[in-house]
């Protein structure tokens, strides 16, 4: 299972590598395209050939974002199976980004024609309406998952509490848990005394009680038992 995660994570920077080398060249060919010798025609009004290409390229970075953002989505879903949450946040993301570079690739193409017939301000509003899904999808699972990212940080928080071990077997310095994060090797547990078995923090000698969980971590000592003064 470690060694398909780790697979999973070579293969997710891998993927995210090629991305930003894409976005790179294609950045790179839109530069040396638009200074083409007679890329500055006058196609219609004042869009020219230059501009068209350029456009061009800025839809070919549209689809390869929205692409990219639905095959991280489910790479990083099966990387933290834990977490499904984040499949439709990295994917509305990614669509998000997406409106934004295709709203600034066609602003100089339809703003000069709606501006003709005075309705420059459909434009905004057209991928305003694009945005508003993603934006609620987005802030809808934000929203229902902000407790299991709150629990997990709390976990964490009491896993920390209860302080690290020196694995045996590789040295590594990790938070006490069964077994080594680093070389899979089983840790020495503590006694049921010196640690709580809900949250794993450390206990005060004596303690009946987690003093941050509250679980009962001891029996109560039985009376002792005296005798009722008669005696024969």
């Amino acid at each position: 299972m470690m060694m398909v995660a780790k697979e999973e994570l070579s293969e997710l920077v891998r993927r995210v590598v090629s991305f930003i080398i894409t976005l790179v060249i294609l950045g790179i060919i839109n530069a040396i395209v638009v200074r083409l010798p007679a890329m500055d025609i006058e196609v219609y009004d004042t869009i020219t050939v230059a501009y068209i290409a350029s456009m061009v390229i800025s839809v070919i970075i549209v689809a390869i974002v929205v692409i990219f953002g639905k095959d991280i989505a489910v790479r990083v879903e099966r990387i933290i199976p834990e977490f499904p949450e984040l499949n439709p946040i990295i994917y509305n993301i990614a669509i998000l980004a997406a409106i934004i570079i295709a709203y600034r690739a066609f602003e100089g193409l339809f703003i000069p024609l709606l501006d003709e017939s005075n309705i420059m301000w459909l434009y905004p509003v057209v991928f305003l309406c694009a945005a508003i899904l993603p934006i609620y999808r987005l802030t809808a699972v934000l929203f229902t998952s902000s407790g299991k990212i709150a629990d997990v940080i709390v976990k964490e928080k009491k896993t920390t509490i209860g302080g690290t071990v020196v694995c045996p077997a590789c040295g590594t310095s990790v938070v006490k848990s069964k077994f080594c994060g680093a070389c899979g090797q089983e840790l020495p547990q503590p006694t049921a005394a010196s640690s709580c078995p809900k949250c794993g923090s450390a206990l005060k000698p004596g303690a009946r009680f987690c003093v941050y969980c509250g679980t009962e971590v001891s029996e109560p000592k039985a009376a002792p038992q005296h005798g009722d003064g008669n005696h024969s």
